[in-house]
């Protein structure tokens, strides 16, 4: 054991010398500086789709309707709507009771689906 040790203290490991700090710090920036160059360039890959946002919404919207209009027979008035959902529903039956009720569904309506899972 050295004396500083003995005495309770420990000795210090880090170097004091400032120009070995600055010579540091300088390393630790240059070697960053390719990696955050990197960073200040990069671009997304949806940017060139983002522009395109506005019209892809109205698209979807504008085939919403347009598979609502092609569903619904002329004249169907308010039962359109359900109509729409009827062809929309999943086909799986439990899954498509959930879809269609007008109120919350029953516990019952699991009890098909826990005998198909033991399946």
């Amino acid at each position: 054991m050295s004396s500083n040790q003995r005495a309770g203290r420990t000795e210090r490991r880090l170097p004091t010398d400032p120009k070995y700090w600055n010579a540091l710090s300088h390393r630790i920036v240059g070697g960053a500086e390719p990696i955050l160059e990197e960073y200040r360039t990069w671009e997304p890959w949806w940017n060139p789709l983002a522009r395109f946002g506005p019209s892809l919404g109205l698209a979807a919207a504008a085939s919403a309707v347009a598979v609502a209009l092609f569903v619904a027979p002329a004249g169907a008035g308010a039962t359109s709507g359900s109509q729409v959902m009827s062809a929309l529903a999943p086909r799986d039956s439990v899954a498509r009771e959930f879809v269609l009720s007008t109120e919350p569904p029953d516990i019952t309506t699991l009890l098909p689906l826990r005998q198909e899972e033991s399946r």
